[in-house]
C-alpha cells in the first residue's frame, strides 16, 4: 500500500481482516490518500479513531507521511500484546498527555512542524 503511495489514514481493528489461514487483509479505504513525499501535500487533519492518531495529526500537523500508518500499527500490536488499548484517551487533550506519558515530552525541535500557537501550547 505505502510502495504504491497510497496513506490508508484509518487503520485500527476494525479495518483489520484475518482468516482462520492468517490472512490479513486492510478495508476501508474511505479516508485513504495518494502521497508523493517528493512534494509539499497538504493533507486533512482529520484521519483516524483518535485512539490510533498519531501525535503530529493531532496536533494539527497538514504535511504527514505512511509513517502516520506506522503509528496506528504500533497502537495495534501494544493493544494485541496489552490486551487493551494503549492510549484511550477521551478527548484530543488527554489522548496527548497520555502519548506524552508514554513516549516522553518532545523536544523545541520536535514540535517546530507545528504551526497553530494554541496546539504547541
Amino acid at each position: 500500500m505505502h510502495s504504491a503511495g497510497v496513506i490508508h489514514r484509518d487503520i485500527k481493528p476494525a479495518n483489520i481482516l484475518i482468516n482462520k489461514n492468517c490472512d490479513l487483509k486492510i478495508c476501508d479505504f474511505g479516508l485513504a490518500r495518494s502521497f508523493d513525499p517528493s512534494y509539499n501535500n497538504d493533507m486533512t487533519e482529520y484521519v483516524v479513531t483518535r485512539w490510533y492518531r498519531a501525535p503530529e495529526v493531532i496536533l494539527n500537523a497538514k504535511h504527514y507521511t505512511d509513517q502516520l500508518d506506522v503509528w496506528s500499527i504500533g497502537c495495534i500490536i501494544a493493544e494485541m500484546i496489552g490486551r487493551s488499548p494503549l492510549l484511550p484517551g477521551n478527548d484530543y487533550l488527554e489522548q496527548i498527555h497520555r502519548i506524552v506519558q508514554l513516549v516522553g515530552t518532545p523536544t523545541t525541535q520536535d514540535l517546530d512542524f507545528i504551526k497553530n500557537p494554541s496546539a504547541k501550547k
